[in-house]
């Protein structure tokens, strides 16, 4: 299934958690952020001592309006290794970060048999700018947890199918599990498998179904337990929103996009544009089928894409266009990337692979500047709401940024009365 020595695969794997460490490593300055840092880790008993109690806490109750449970498993182990240091939990996603990007070039590799194409689909991978947000911001760990296990639980399922033997079938349902146990996220993913069967293997209907029940089951109950964790948003967005913001993460993937932590989301439209917004949802769901007699894998992986990012539309999240939710999809985007532009200089056989080199260092390029860009915004917890006042309007930007602001002047009061200097005077205050 993985052709090569192991050797050579194991050596690409470590490049790119090394590659992955060495991008991010200017957010291990970073601390924690008010936002959920707060809750999930700072203020959160349950991941400060790995106690049965407190793992038990953690698999039978819902957690901050949320049941992730290995999330929260993962912030327990970065506890017992560095106590709150924020250095170690900013590394430590760096390191889930990385191994995501390891599985990414064997999981290229398995679809696409062609080490070069899996290496720079896991280069665009980690350069990818819609990434940062899932990386350096310690809450969203939940999107790293989660890929890192439906990964590696897509290439026991490609070994089942390969073999035939129930192990790596019982494999990759248990990845799945503890994957959905990371972040609910990938409950569609046992659309992808049935995708594989039917447009890669050509694998008859009913049989590909029958053994997707467990994943559904699996699925349906992760799914009533996060829905009894949370609360309706009171958010009800029409066709002409979810089309508008499955269009907007769909650009964000193209790595061209502008990204920042709150966008203001589309309003809901007319009857008129509600029909068009159902219109166009139905086309892009169905033109990939156009290709997937002549291109099976490039329609998997378009599939790959429409799949994932799927149950943040269908839920009515206020913000339902965010870079995390990509972190997933983004993968099928690489992947399939990588493919066209060696498949494109094809029809260049003396010099197909110097072009295709070319054009994937040229894009990484292009990404990687986005990318060192908006990690500089991530200096502090200040810096990057305030450069996101350049980028969106949202209200939530400039609450956060005031929150910072505050805080930042209760310290300076402190620290001045800690010198035994005076408080500021109210005509003071007012300048």
């Amino acid at each position: 299934m993985l052709p090569g020595p192991w050797q050579l695969n194991s050596a690409i794997v470590l490049m790119c958690v090394l590659g992955t460490a060495v991008l991010y490593a200017g957010d291990l300055h970073l601390g924690f952020f008010r936002i959920d840092d707060l809750q999930y880790v700072l203020d959160n008993a349950w991941i400060q001592g790995a106690t049965w109690e407190h793992i038990r806490q953690i698999l039978s109750t819902s957690y901050y309006l949320n049941y992730s449970p290995l999330h929260l498993f993962s912030y327990m182990l970065d506890h017992a290794i560095a106590g709150l240091n924020a250095s170690a939990f900013h590394l430590s996603s760096n390191l889930w970060a990385g191994t995501v990007a390891g599985f990414v070039y064997l999981v290229a590799l398995a679809l696409t048999q062609h080490r070069l194409t899996a290496i720079a689909a896991a280069m665009l991978f980690v350069v990818h700018p819609v990434h940062v947000e899932a990386v350096v911001w310690i809450s969203s760990r939940k999107d790293l947890v989660a890929a890192a296990f439906v990964l590696p639980g897509f290439l026991a399922y490609l070994k089942y199918r390969q073999r035939g033997a129930v192990v790596w079938y019982l494999a990759s349902l248990l990845l799945f599990l503890l994957a959905l146990l990371g972040k609910l996220s990938v409950v569609a993913f046992p659309a992808v498998l049935l995708s594989f069967d039917l447009l890669v293997e050509k694998r008859g209907l009913s049989r590909s179904i029958v053994d997707k029940i467990p994943f559904v089951l699996l699925a349906t109950l992760a799914v009533v337990a996060v829905q009894h964790a949370q609360p309706g948003t009171g958010a009800e967005p029409d066709m002409s929103m979810r089309a508008a913001s499955f269009l907007q993460g769909i650009w964000l993937l193209s790595g061209l996009g502008n990204y920042v932590l709150y966008r203001v989301p589309p309003g809901n439209g007319t009857a008129l544009a509600q029909f068009a917004g159902a219109v166009v949802l139905v086309a892009v769901f169905m033109f990939p089928l156009l290709l997937r007699k002549r291109y099976p894998v490039v329609t998997l992986l378009i599939y790959w894409v429409l799949f994932t990012y799927l149950p943040t539309q269908v839920l009515p999240f206020s913000y339902p266009v965010t870079d995390r939710y990509l972190f997933l999809p983004s993968i099928g985007a690489v992947i399939l990337i990588a493919w066209l532009v060696f498949r494109a200089t094809d029809y260049l056989p003396k010099w197909n692979v110097a072009a295709a080199t070319a054009l994937v260092t040229l894009v990484s390029l292009v990404w990687l500047n986005k990318t060192v860009d908006y990690l500089a915004e991530w200096e502090d917890p200040r810096s990057i709401w305030y450069a996101a006042t350049r980028e969106t309007n949202d209200f939530h930007v400039y609450y956060e940024l005031g929150w910072e602001y505050l805080d930042k002047s209760a310290s300076l009061i402190q620290d001045n009365a800690s010198f035994g200097l005076p408080r500021p005077s109210s005509a003071t205050a007012r300048l």
